[in-house]
Formats: structure tokens, C-alpha cells, sequence
């Protein structure tokens, strides 16, 4: 018998395509993994929410799924389909003329089983997902990687700990190990990158510099890598840390034309270390400003 997707959602029959999805989205920050951490049921439930609004929250899938639920209202027995006996689709009930149902709830749902095997019975293998590391200008004008697609074992030098030999692995405090940290943004949960690291999103491209305190002050010119090569940029002359520049155009290409731009972020360096002249001076300049030291 297939599953109650209204019940799931604590919905009725009649709600609307608007309702369905303000409900999944409410249950959805509710029971999320991230808001529940280590709660199973609340795993378990959030699976089951998005099953259910993977079927309601599409209008065709929905319209096959109610006309299933009707047929079972009517006495159309649905057991043969989840049951043993898979090779029949067909059902009477009443004299009426053979439905196949069988195909709408493969429609729906999909048969998971019979899409992993051939024609002789055979089952297909898994998926293989593989993550490798490309140069940042390959990953903005394509081309091709080799890979070796790498087998299950245990590493013998780290016993599959990840670590270098007589050392731990340590967590990222940041994102515990995960890449990415989830923020909590009009009652949604969205995954960005670990804060600690400093990439590029959409179109545009992010990086820093870092200049000296004479640099900031008096203002300098300094080169900066593009993705077209290096070019020279002024820091006008008071820039403040963590002041960002623009360089238009200097970003990814917009498939509906353009591009995006490249934004640096200015870090300003202190000296770890002055001789006494130095210090005099420094001293001296802030006499001169009025600056507490």
C-alpha cells in the first residue's frame, strides 16, 4: 500500500500547492540533521518529509499520486505492486476495464530496483563520485583531468585515521571536518564554505593581499594576479584593513554575456620587529597625531 503523503505532512487532500510547500518548508527547518544533531528520528523524519514533497510539491507527480489514492478508495488492491508479485500492474474492481496503475506508481516513484539491472538480471554497480583538485584558471576555461578511480582499503601508513604517521587527526573548530558551516537566514538553513577559507562564488572572484603600514598610509601601487595575468592596482593612500577593491571584468565569464569582477581584499601587515630609530619615529608620529599608545 503506498505511503500517506498528506499524513506525513500533516496535510489534507484539498490544501493547496502553496500550503504543501510553506509546510515542508516549516517541517524541513524543524527536523533538519543540523538542528538535531545525533536525533535519528528527526533523520528519519526529515527523509520521510522530503520523500512526501518530492511527490506533492510537483503538480504532475501529485495528480498521478491522488489518482492512485482514489483507485485504493475504490477497492483497486495495490499490495501485488509493493508485494510478491511485481510482474502485474492490472487490477479490477467493480467491472470496471483494467488500469494500469502499476505504471503510475513506477512513474512516481520510479523502480529503483529495475533501473540498477540489464536485461539479463544483472545488477549495475554504484555510482563512483570522485573529488579531485584542479588548477583555479582549468576550473574557469575547462579542459581534462586524469584520474585513478581508487578502490576501498585502509591506508598503511595511517590506518585510515588520514593523519601522518605519530601525529592525530584534528578537526576543523570552523566547520568540524565538513568544509562548509550552515547558517540560519529567513527561516531557511543554507551551507556556505568554512569562514577561514576565502574562495569565489557566482561569477565574481575574491582574493586578498596583504601591504604594509607605510603602503596604507601614504597610498602604493602593487601587483595583483588575474585571471588574465598580473596586473597593477593603486591602494589610494588611508586604506583601511580589510578595505576591498574591484577590478571590473576581471571575472568568470556570464554565459549570457560579460563578466564578472575580481574583488581583493586588503589586509594590512604590522612589522613583528623595529630597531630604535624606528620606534623613535613611530613615537614621534603619534606625539605629533595625538595617538594614544
Amino acid at each position: 500500500m503506498p505511503k500517506d503523503y498528506y499524513e506525513i505532512l500533516g496535510l489534507k487532500k484539498d490544501t493547496s500547492d502553496e500550503d504543501i510547500k510553506r509546510t515542508f518548508r516549516t517541517l524541513a527547518k524543524k527536523f533538519h540533521p543540523d538542528a538535531n544533531p545525533g536525533n535519528k528520528r528527526s533523520e528519519e523524519r526529515f527523509k520521510e518529509i522530503n520523500e512526501a514533497y518530492e511527490v506533492l510539491g510537483d503538480k504532475e507527480k501529485r495528480k498521478q499520486y491522488d489518482q492512485m489514492k482514489d483507485a485504493e478508495a475504490r477497492g483497486f488492491d495495490f499490495s501485488n505492486v509493493f508485494g510478491e508479485d511485481k510482474s502485474h500492474g492490472r487490477y479490477e474492481a467493480g467491472g470496471s476495464s483494467d488500469l494500469n496503475f502499476g505504471d503510475i506508481f513506477s512513474s512516481i516513484f520510479g523502480n529503483r530496483e529495475s533501473s540498477r539491472q540489464d536485461s539479463r538480471g544483472n545488477f549495475k554497480g554504484e555510482d563512483v563520485n570522485y573529488e579531485i583538485t584542479i588548477p583555479f584558471e582549468q576550473s574557469i576555461t575547462g579542459g581534462k583531468t586524469k584520474i585513478t578511480i581508487p578502490s576501498k582499503g585502509q591506508c598503511p601508513a595511517c590506518g585510515g585515521s588520514g593523519a601522518k604517521q605519530g601525529t592525530s587527526a584534528k578537526t576543523c573548530t570552523s566547520c568540524k571536518g565538513s568544509g562548509s558551516i550552515v547558517i540560519n537566514q529567513g527561516g531557511f538553513a543554507f551551507k556556505k564554505p568554512c569562514p577561514k577559507c576565502f574562495g569565489k562564488g557566482g561569477y565574481d572572484i575574491y582574493c586578498k593581499i596583504y601591504i604594509n603600514i607605510a603602503q596604507a598610509i601614504l597610498g602604493s601601487k602593487v601587483k595583483v594576479k588575474t585571471i588574465s595575468g598580473s596586473i597593477i592596482i593603486k591602494i589610494p593612500p588611508f586604506t583601511q584593513n580589510d578595505t576591498i577593491l574591484r577590478i571590473h571584468g576581471q571575472g568568470v565569464k556570464i554565459p549570457s554575456g560579460g563578466k564578472g569582477d575580481q574583488f581583493i581584499k586588503i589586509k594590512i601587515e604590522t612589522p613583528k620587529k623595529i630597531n630604535e630609530k624606528q620606534k623613535d619615529l613611530i613615537a614621534e608620529f603619534a606625539k605629533e597625531g595625538n595617538l594614544k599608545y
